[in-house]
């Protein structure tokens, strides 16, 4: 994006709600982070327009949206619609005044934009044989079940088979990350820290 005075305001505001995510894949700024967001519409839109199943296009979807592009979907409704007026707007750079202007309608729904996608998101409703925070777990505890709100991906990480030796009075933490569980079609749960202590 070349004149990128037009998106400061929206990108300001995106990269506040997103920062940290954005930190970790090292995108410190918002102009980067924008530049990226519309690479990865850009991928997104060639396996729509390349007739790529709409399962991997949803997996690659739902990972951007993991990764704090939560406007994703709606920037390759308008590079659709770019695609569609090529005859009015020639280049992408003579289309970056609307590109702007639909990136503002982002910024002010961001929050919406981001309680949509955690709604999606699969959830943890249990562990068997252990409560998050419990301080009484017996050190003999051999296996941790997870319990999730729908079906997920049939292979990843699994704590089951693990080979686990508790100690008597020792505090445990356990990270489960979205990388291990998520639904079929690529939506990764929330990384969730379970802590606990033995007895």
């Amino acid at each position: 994006m070349e004149d990128t005075t037009i998106f400061r305001e929206s990108g300001e505001k995106l990269y506040g709600v997103v920062k940290e995510k954005m930190n970790r894949q090292a995108y410190r700024s918002w102009q980067t982070m924008l530049n990226e967001a519309l690479v990865r519409a850009a991928v997104i839109k060639y396996l729509k327009d390349h007739h790529f199943n709409s399962e991997e296009i949803s997996k690659e979807t739902n990972e951007q949206l993991d990764r704090g592009f939560l406007w994703i979907e709606k920037l390759v409704d308008e590079l659709e619609n770019f695609d569609r007026q090529r005859d009015k707007y020639p280049t992408l750079e003579s289309y970056m005044p609307v590109l702007a202007e639909a990136y503002q309608s982002y910024a002010t729904n961001i929050s919406s934009l981001d309680e949509s996608f955690e709604e999606r998101r699969p959830k943890i409703i249990s562990f068997e044989g252990i409560q998050d925070g419990q301080t009484n777990v017996s050190n003999t505890l051999k296996e941790l079940k997870i319990n999730f709100d729908r079906p997920l991906l049939g292979h990843g990480r699994s704590f089951r088979g693990i080979d686990w030796e508790l100690e008597p009075n020792e505090t445990y933490e356990i990270i489960i990350t979205g990388n291990a569980f998520r639904t079929a079609d690529g939506i990764p749960i929330k990384d969730h820290y379970l802590k606990f202590s033995t007895k």
